[in-house]
């Protein structure tokens, strides 16, 4: 069941050019990176790392500060909560995502050593800023300088690799950094609006429509045909194009805060086009697999997200900002928590079978999916507040608790 690279071939051209070239990388790889420490030696070590950890600290302190407990920062508790959970933990999953793919994309070797702990540095200086009582514009200039800083490293082994299907990945890391940056101006007061933490969700969105269209009737397919079950998932190229389109329309039209009929309408399609793109996937057939059958259950909070997104427009039992946690909690870390540990796995040589405190983690982030929303319907939702946060971080502690030493030091 070891298929854990044929993700990160996409677009990569065909199979055999694409086995040579990783053959040829991993030689080179192992006499140029031997003497970096492992954590250095590839991006997703370091930045899943960092991500889990994210995960844990932000939610922490956002019910610390739920209790009266806030500490001193750029600014207040609601907005590192919304920065650190958008541009912190799912920031790094990207980071540590794409630095993994794009190499794999292009049959280059990876980001590693000092550039990679450059952006690693700079990223924890990103996190550790947002907790200090700093001018908001050096914590917004390390943040963005860092997605900038990514987005150019990822952009130019783009163009030295000809993979010209994956140029989109840099406009989507730029508008990110675009986000990033308009949420500190907007809690600096120098723009009256609420748009930053709604676009980097957007994009996230956007991005999960993609990514997890490619990686998870792939995955599945590669399952099936190895146990010699039948039909394989089935992918229809105009069904995927209008999925991502009318997404990209909807997710506009959530970052514009845009509610009535109309739009519950474009919701409502979009989430029947979800539906039916994931229809296609086989999930059924990979129940039985764990590490599988997440990859449909991620993928399936986008369906859900949007049908939320339907109520919240129409006004009928939740609010814009609520629905919102259907695509945070739900969607964004499921397949957070699915793909990095699969990535981890396949890319560390390792089975790719999910261990029981894996299997733990992914139960946990679902039901604190499941809370976070219920709460809108209690009269008093704090204690739903709490035990979902609570569910969250116990998702991340199990997948710290599995996954750290192939993270930190490469090997069980």
């Amino acid at each position: 069941m070891n298929d854990g690279r044929a993700v990160w071939s996409s677009g990569a051209g065909p199979p055999e050019l694409f086995l040579r070239s990783m053959q040829v990388n991993q030689r080179q790889m192992a006499r140029k990176y031997a003497s970096y420490w492992p954590v250095l030696q590839r991006g997703f070590r370091l930045f899943f790392l960092l991500a889990a950890v994210e995960a844990v600290m932000a939610m922490a302190l956002w019910l610390l500060a739920l209790a009266g407990w806030d500490v001193p920062g750029v600014a207040d508790a609601a907005f590192r909560h919304r920065h650190e959970m958008i541009f912190g933990f799912a920031g790094a999953a990207v980071s540590g995502f794409l630095l993994t793919a794009v190499p794999n994309w292009t049959g280059r070797l990876p980001v590693a050593g000092p550039r990679l702990a450059l952006l690693g540095a700079l990223f924890i200086a990103g996190r550790v800023a947002i907790l200090l009582p700093v001018p908001w514009w050096l914590a917004a200039g390390l943040d963005v300088v860092y997605w900038l800083l990514l987005g150019a490293i990822i952009l130019r082994e783009i163009f030295l690799g000809r993979n010209r299907r994956n140029y989109p990945i840099g406009g989507i890391l730029a508008l990110f950094a675009l986000a990033d940056l308009t949420m500190f101006l907007e809690a600096a007061g120098l723009l009256e609006t609420d748009f930053g933490a709604r676009a980097g969700i957007a994009l996230l969105v956007v991005l999960i429509t993609i990514i997890g269209g490619r990686v998870t009737p792939s995955f599945t397919a590669n399952r099936l045909r190895h146990r010699g079950v039948s039909p394989l998932p089935r992918q229809n190229a105009l069904i995927d194009r209008i999925t991502i389109l009318l997404t990209v329309l909807s997710v506009i039209a959530m970052v514009a805060d845009l509610s009535g009929p109309a739009v519950a309408v474009l919701y409502a399609l979009t989430a029947l086009a979800h539906g039916l793109r994931l229809s296609g996937w086989r999930g059924a057939a990979a129940l039985g697999e764990p590490i599988l059958f997440v990859l449909h259950v991620g993928y399936g909070w986008l369906v859900l997200g949007f049908l939320v997104q339907v109520l919240a427009a129409l006004d009928i039992g939740f609010s814009p900002s609520t629905a919102l946690h259907a695509f945070n909690t739900g969607a964004i870390g499921t397949m957070i928590l699915a793909v990095s540990s699969r990535a981890i796995l396949g890319h560390s040589g390792q089975n790719i079978v999910a261990a029981p405190l894996t299997v733990a983690a992914y139960v946990a982030v679902n039901l604190a999916a499941v809370v976070r929303l219920g709460a809108a319907w209690l009269p008093d939702p704090l204690i739903a507040l709490a035990v979902a946060a609570g569910l969250w971080m116990a998702a991340f502690v199990f997948f710290l608790a599995d996954y750290w030493r192939l993270l930190l030091i490469g090997r069980r």
